[in-house]
């Protein structure tokens, strides 16, 4: 199993057109593994947003002093089988 792979503002020196071309080829990495950008840039937000790829999902945190708002809680309890409980230990 792959471990995915973490960046943290590694594009933050990077002009927009090797920015862009750079997440371009994170976005394809991601069909081997898992890839969690952390960004404090609009710009690179911006740029992964126009890629379009179905397999990015964008998710903004709250700022410095900030609140995040709570997830909808699910309402219906999901079935666990023997075997899922062994893979969560």
């Amino acid at each position: 199993l792959p471990l995915p792979l973490v960046l943290d503002d590694i594009l933050v020196e990077w002009d927009d057109q090797r920015a862009k071309a750079a997440l371009e080829v994170l976005a394809e990495f991601s069909q081997h593994t898992q890839v969690l950008l952390f960004t404090h840039l609009a710009s690179h937000v911006s740029a992964v947003e126009s890629l379009a790829d179905p397999r990015i999902c964008v998710h903004h945190l709250p700022g410095r002093g900030q609140i995040a708002e709570r997830p909808a809680i699910a309402t219906e309890r999901a079935e666990v089988s023997p075997n899922d409980t062994e893979t969560l230990r």
